[in-house]
């Protein structure tokens, strides 16, 4: 912990960042600050010309996106992780903690409240991830974008390790865990709309969520995302039981069903019934034998009252 607070501590003023040299991945776009503490930001910059695009493409800024809503897609953004030391099992790992989702979402929002056509978002956040033997602190970058009525997330790098292999080593050589980190070491690459992004897993497929389709490659680090569907989905699983609540309200209603049918059944054979005891006599009429017959059948299945019963009783008898 000590270490993800040095991380987040470490000033990093104006556009110093910038200066670090291309070996380390790039430079920073120049842009505008919407969030900045330590190491991590959220910031609005000018559109990235994408390869092959025309010149005067534009996103479709300013968007009105809550900041619950962005929240809820970020929440909802998982890689396929598989692992297991007796079993292998594949489950959803989140792309970003609760931590980072906290810091992300409003000011996501309000960045593309604000953006110009020409303009979209970058961000760099940390957050605690499972790591290789337990939880560490990592970073993921990104590039935040609304176009043809979607929201659109590139990531850069995801999942990336505050500190490499040799400093670890060299830190608990010198028995020191919390050692002062090296800017070089943790620089991260900001997301590219030209040049794919370091995933450790594949991204997980949902309802709502689609790759950007570059040329004749499919994008696996460029999600083009339909807040209204993946939001509606959302809700559907708040609303799902679990599978034995499921599986008992499933047994209820098949049980609900069948009596309903049992009923409508029955009133339609004490229908059938009271026609036959309302018919009169004669060669197109129920014989008194059958009408009794009938009366008596209807009073053993409870459809008519011990007072209804002598009453029709003696309407029949009085046709002898």
């Amino acid at each position: 912990m000590a270490l993800f607070a040095a991380f987040l501590a470490h000033p990093a003023p104006g556009y110093g960042i910038d200066l670090l040299p291309d070996l380390f991945g790039g430079k920073e776009p120049e842009g505008t600050y919407l969030f900045q503490g330590g190491k991590q930001y959220v910031k609005l910059v000018k559109r990235e010309q994408e390869d092959g695009a025309a010149r005067d493409a534009v996103n479709d800024h300013p968007a009105e996106l809550g900041a619950d809503q962005v929240a809820t897609v970020l929440g909802m953004i998982t890689m396929q992780h598989t692992g297991g030391v007796i079993v292998e099992k594949t489950e959803a790992l989140p792309v970003f903690s609760e931590r980072e989702i906290q810091t992300l979402a409003p000011h996501i929002s309000r960045g593309l409240a604000r953006a110009q056509p020409d303009e979209e978002i970058i961000f760099m956040v940390a957050g605690r991830h499972p790591g290789a033997i337990t939880k560490e602190v990592m970073g993921s970058t990104g590039r935040v974008f609304y176009s043809e009525g979607k929201l659109n997330l590139i990531l850069g790098e995801v999942h990336k390790p505050l500190m490499d292999k040799n400093q670890k080593e060299r830190a608990l050589a010198a028995g020191c865990g919390d050692c002062p980190i090296d800017e070089r070491v943790i620089y991260f690459r900001p997301a590219s709309r030209n040049k794919v992004g370091k995933l450790p897993e594949p991204i997980s497929t949902i309802a709502g969520v689609d790759f950007k389709k570059q040329g004749n490659k499919v994008r696996g680090d460029w999600l083009v995302l339909d807040v209204p569907t993946i939001i509606a989905n959302v809700e559907r699983q708040k609303n799902r039981l679990p599978p034995a609540l499921e599986k008992e309200r499933r047994a209820a209603k098949l049980e609900a069903a069948r009596a309903a049918a049992e009923r409508r059944q029955m009133r339609e054979e004490m229908a059938r019934m009271r026609k036959e005891l309302e018919t009169g006599g004669g060669a197109s009429g129920a014989s008194v034998e059958d009408r009794l017959a009938t009366l008596d059948d209807l009073k053993k299945k409870g459809l008519i009252s011990p007072e209804e019963y002598e009453s029709r009783r003696q309407d029949i008898l009085k046709d002898i």
